[in-house]
């Protein structure tokens, strides 16, 4: 079975950074591409800071599963 969206259904990225806001305090790029489909989130959120939109980034360090240092942006919404 495919899966197949409705395009009257669909929403742009634009629409899923902001609603998944409706629910959640915060986003990753890791929730972004995992739950959202969204590849290049930065890009996205750039989009919507030039549309108004109002995030904080909070970076935050981490060490991947190959013990390497990392650096991660966690985006909020001002509502």
């Amino acid at each position: 079975m495919a899966n197949i969206i409705d395009p009257k259904q669909r929403q742009t990225q634009h629409e899923r950074i902001l609603a998944w806001f409706d629910n959640h305090a915060s986003l990753t790029r890791w929730e972004a591409l995992t739950f959202l489909g969204i590849w290049e989130a930065p890009a996205r959120i750039s989009e919507l800071r030039k549309q108004g939109y109002k995030f904080h980034t909070q970076l935050e360090n981490g060490t991947s599963e190959s013990g390497y240092p990392f650096q991660s942006a966690v985006w909020t919404l001002d509502k």
